[in-house]
């Protein structure tokens, strides 16, 4: 977070759009001011840009202070909603900043649903184990009704009731893993579409600031030679 003048600002405005981040120092104007000066179309404003009485940088100062707070907690799942929220509400205009903190949140909370997952895979295969050998030590000791009526030991409906719920527990573990991995793969793949974007602007950029300067050597080459037709 930064201050600028008097305004405290959470994401400075970058040209190229890419690059500034939390706890960036910059001086380049506001969002407000550059969309004040910037002359473009209308049509080509964002909804917040539009509205002269809306300070953008002031709502997301409060909230980039509060992602950083979650962070500090490791509340991971409020950080994660409150961030997309912000990238949904301002149409990804600051999610260059905010995608980094995301992805660390969704890898973190990803990793953590992943290894519960392992644990109860774990789990059923120690409970596997456990049956198996019990088998092999009590297959002699079946009575021979019980063989004949086919009946199921205790041990053997403890087991299988055991089973099912350890199955039914890895089932759901591996939904909301794979729910998170997708999350943090579609993070990723937007990150990476914004630096795209934003190098080919930054590109562009430069191709505009080479024929802005060639336009100024060939507009004084021009005034020197009408100047010297004149003598």
């Amino acid at each position: 977070m930064e201050r600028e003048g008097r305004k405290t600002v959470a994401f400075a405005e970058d040209p190229t759009g890419y690059g500034r981040g939390l706890g960036h120092d910059e001086s380049h104007a506001t969002i407000t001011t550059m969309t004040a000066e910037g002359g473009g179309s209308e049509k080509d404003l964002k909804w917040f840009e539009k509205l002269t009485e809306l300070d953008i940088n002031l709502h997301t100062s409060f909230v980039s202070f509060t992602i950083q707070s979650l962070m500090h907690v490791e509340r991971w799942e409020s950080l994660v909603d409150l961030s997309n929220g912000l990238n949904k509400a301002t149409e990804n205009h600051f999610a260059a900043q905010l995608l980094p903190f995301i992805i660390h949140a969704q890898t973190t909370l990803y990793e953590a649903a992943a290894s519960k997952t392992q644990g109860k895979r774990n789990e059923l295969d120690v409970r596997v184990k456990q049956f198996e050998n019990w088998k092999l030590t009590n297959k002699k000791k079946r009575s021979r009704q019980a063989m004949i009526t086919g009946e199921i030991p205790p041990e053997e409906q403890e087991f299988l009731k055991d089973k099912t719920a350890l199955e039914k527990d890895i089932f759901r573990l591996e939904v909301i893993e794979n729910v998170l991995k997708s999350d943090k793969n579609a993070s990723e793949k937007l990150l990476e579409n914004t630096k795209r974007d934003a190098n080919v602007c930054e590109e562009k950029l430069k191709e505009c600031r080479r024929l802005y300067f060639q336009y100024g050597v060939e507009t004084d080459r021009l005034a020197l030679e009408e100047a010297a037709k004149g003598s």
